[in-house]
């Protein structure tokens, strides 16, 4: 009777007990279920989650609710500035045939140059590879229309706040355009690709996705969604106080232009 006595305390003893170690895992599950559907919400994309858990850290024991325009617009232009890195650095040397060139701060003349010779290449080459392979292609075609959707969308939603700030104006408007000057470089290029049929030397439309860009629904950015009244609501209460430090995005030196 002892022994079985015995063993049914060492079971209540081997249960997990609701320790507060434990109401803080329960906490947590719920905190990264949260996070879960905003992943579902938006563009899995590195850039712009890490600026998202960015913002959250810094908005930890804070007594306010959501970040200042400040920060959100700061950060805008850090991402804007990362993604045309990324395609300085990645998409061009691809798309544009450079492997062997250092592509990092491009210019729009220099795209628009090395389209011409990427065009040659793929005209002369009787072998598709990673440039101009049409599913590729179409897979890069697709997702250049996007991005460029959402930039166009963010250009339109901050245009009427430029003239009443600087850091819009120069630090985000500036780099949208550019950014979708380079990307449409891209996109002619792969409906290049995707057009020219290797084999006969013609050009057939038909694979290309026409992608109607008063329907399309873009996924917004997670840290500035414009779907969020409150963003319109700030911006418009917004004070160019000239508290965050203006520069002009860098320009191309001479010698790095390859015109």
């Amino acid at each position: 009777m002892s022994h079985k006595k015995d063993r049914k305390t060492k079971k209540i003893l081997e249960k997990p007990s609701k320790t507060a170690g434990t109401m803080n895992n329960e906490h947590r599950r719920v905190a990264v279920d949260s996070d879960k559907e905003v992943l579902g919400m938006y563009e899995a994309q590195e850039e712009q989650w890490s600026i998202y858990w960015l913002i959250k850290r810094h908005m930890k024991g804070l007594t306010i609710d959501k970040p200042s325009i400040k920060l959100r617009l700061q950060r805008l232009s850090h991402y804007v500035e990362k993604r045309e890195g990324w395609y300085d650095a990645v998409d061009s040397k691809i798309v544009l045939r450079l492997p062997c060139r250092d592509t990092e701060k491009l210019s729009v003349d220099n795209y628009r140059s090395y389209f011409l010779s990427a065009v040659h290449a793929n005209l002369s080459l009787s072998i598709r590879d990673a440039a101009n392979h049409p599913s590729l292609s179409l897979w890069r075609y697709e997702k250049y229309m996007r991005d460029w959707a959402l930039f166009k969308e963010l250009e339109r939603f901050l245009q009427p706040f430029q003239a009443k700030s600087s850091f819009i104006r120069l630090m985000i408007l500036l780099r949208l355009d550019r950014l979708m000057e380079k990307l449409s470089v891209l996109i002619t290029l792969c409906t290049i690709y995707i057009c020219i049929e290797k084999h006969n030397d013609e050009v057939d439309v038909n694979d290309v996705q026409v992608i109607d860009m008063t329907n399309i629904k873009t996924k917004q950015l997670v840290f500035f969604d414009l779907r969020n009244r409150s963003l319109l609501t700030d911006l418009e209460v917004l004070e160019d106080n000239h508290s965050v430090t203006v520069v002009p995005p860098d320009t191309i030196p001479e010698e790095f232009d390859f015109l």
